[in-house]
């Protein structure tokens, strides 16, 4: 059963996103946007629409929290109760997916690793000075 009252948001850039939001006076405050992709597809049936829910900021930032101005939202709704099931299901697989990479000692051995090739590659052993 879904507790949160997510909201699909339509801003005046076109975008389209769902995401849980909170009304202050001069902006609202968005938690886990997802960007809204309608898809449409050919079938023998005719012509259907799928929808993608993929990460709007989030590739950029850590954050979760954004704030946006009131005057660059077009409208709010209500997102439907599967809409809902299915941006709860979408955002478990990004965490999931996120969770997935390396941890911090990992990137650090990667990146010792892809310098000592580099150092190798470039015939440059750590002994030599260069003026």
């Amino acid at each position: 059963m879904i507790d949160t009252e997510y909201k699909v948001i339509k801003l005046v850039s076109g975008e389209n996103i769902i995401c849980e939001m909170t009304d202050y006076d001069t902006h609202y405050e968005i938690c886990n946007p997802l960007l809204m992709n309608v898809i449409p597809r050919m079938r023998k049936e005719g012509m259907t629409e799928s929808l993608a829910l993929t990460r709007w900021v989030q590739p950029f930032t850590e954050q979760r929290y954004f704030e946006i101005e009131k005057s660059k939202i077009i409208l709010t709704a209500n997102a439907s109760a599967g809409l809902a099931i299915y941006y709860e299901k979408c955002l478990e697989s990004h965490d999931e997916w996120i969770n997935e990479g390396p941890t911090h000692e990992e990137l650090e051995e990667i990146e010792e690793e892809e310098y000592n090739e580099l150092l190798e590659e470039l015939d440059i052993s750590e002994d030599k000075i260069y003026h």
